[in-house]
C-alpha cells in the first residue's frame, strides 16, 4: 500500500480529478481517501483530547472497513462521545470491530457507537469530497 497525491494518478487517468488531496492506494485500481487535513478538529471527551483523522485512519486499517469518518457527539456524562460513521466492504460492520478497536487504539479513542452507511449513500460536497456536517447529523442521530 501507498500514499501518493491524487495529482499524481490523475497524469496516468484523466478520469481522477486533480485536487492535492493525498490518497492511499491499497489494490490495484482501488484509491481510497482518507478524511485528514482537519487538523484544527479536535474532540474532547472525559478531559482528553483526541483527533479524529488518527482515529479514522487505524480503523481504515481493519480489513473489514473501506472507510471511516469520525465525529463527537454530545452526551451528559463524558461531555462528548466519539461515533464513527464506517463503510464496511460486507455490507455489514464486522464482528470483531469493537475488539479490534480496543487492540488498536486507546481507551480514550474508542468510538462509543458505529454508525453502517455504504460507502456509495456517504453525502458528498460538489468537490467530490464527503459531506462532513452531513454524515455528523448521522452520528447526532443514531446516539
Amino acid at each position: 500500500r501507498s500514499v501518493v497525491p491524487l495529482a499524481a494518478l490523475s497524469l496516468q487517468s484523466s478520469s481522477l480529478p486533480i485536487t492535492g488531496t493525498i490518497g492511499v492506494v491499497r489494490d490495484e485500481n482501488v484509491i481510497r481517501l482518507p478524511i485528514t487535513l482537519r487538523r484544527s478538529v479536535k474532540i474532547t471527551t472525559e478531559d482528553q483530547t483526541v483527533y479524529p483523522e488518527a482515529i479514522e485512519a487505524k480503523l481504515s486499517q481493519h480489513t473489514g472497513i473501506e472507510a471511516a469518518a469520525v465525529f463527537d457527539c454530545p452526551d451528559a456524562k463524558r461531555g462528548a462521545v466519539i461515533v464513527a460513521v464506517v463503510a464496511a466492504g460486507s455490507g455489514a460492520l464486522p464482528e470483531d470491530l469493537q475488539t479490534w478497536a480496543s487492540h488498536h487504539l486507546p481507551l480514550r479513542a474508542r468510538p462509543a457507537k458505529y454508525v453502517l452507511k455504504p460507502l456509495a449513500q456517504w453525502p458528498v460536497l460538489s468537490s467530490g469530497k464527503p459531506d462532513l456536517q452531513a454524515l455528523k447529523r448521522l452520528c447526532t442521530e443514531a446516539v
